[in-house]
C-alpha cells in the first residue's frame, strides 16, 4: 500500500481552524500481481475548540 498526501491548515477566527487536503491511494493486492486499486480522496475538515 502506498499514500502520499497534502493538506492545508489555517487558522479562522475565535481559534477554528480549517484543513484542506488531497490524499492519493495505491493498494496492490497477491504477492506478485500488478493489479491494483487506485483512489484520489479531497477533504475538506472543520475544528471548533
Amino acid at each position: 500500500m502506498y499514500k502520499l498526501g497534502l493538506g492545508y491548515q489555517g487558522i479562522l477566527e475565535n481559534y477554528n481552524s480549517l484543513l484542506i487536503g488531497l490524499d492519493f491511494t495505491r493498494k496492490r493486492f497477491g504477492y506478485r500481481t500488478l493489479e491494483g486499486l487506485s483512489s484520489l480522496s479531497i477533504f475538506l475538515e472543520f475544528m471548533l475548540f
